[in-house]
């Protein structure tokens, strides 16, 4: 699977997290080593004093494949996989694209993730 910043994923969210549910996320970026950086996309913003004011509003009318209601991009926190999972659940139909995310809203993301002083050099670097 070809990722690219911005993407927009629905992922079986077994495979990430200890959650029983389907996850929308975003790709940040794919770095050399073969990690790629990713945030959760939330049906509420995050009210965490460290999170809360990195959440970036998506509105459904923007994204109607995609949203069904408002969401948050939580920019608060990076998640990391290996590509290799990623391709290996794309291949077991764990993973669907939604396209990518509108120019201005990817610029809301890569801001919010350069400005939050609580994530470390490594996460910034996926912004």
């Amino acid at each position: 699977m070809t990722l690219f910043p911005g993407m927009l994923l629905l992922v079986d969210v077994c495979a990430f997290e200890d959650m029983p549910h389907d996850k929308r996320i975003v790709i940040l970026s794919e770095k050399d080593d073969g990690w790629v950086g990713y945030c959760f996309i939330n049906t509420e913003a995050s009210t965490e004093t460290k999170k809360k004011n990195f959440q970036i509003k998506l509105l459904p009318n923007d994204y109607p494949d995609f949203l069904t209601h408002v969401s948050y991009i939580d920019c608060g926190e990076v998640k990391q996989i290996k590509k290799d999972d990623i391709d290996l659940r794309y291949n077991e139909s764990k993973i669907k694209s939604y396209g990518c995310l509108k120019e201005r809203d990817f610029e809301f993301v890569r801001n919010a993730g350069k400005n939050n002083i609580s994530l470390n050099k490594r996460e910034k670097s996926f912004f």
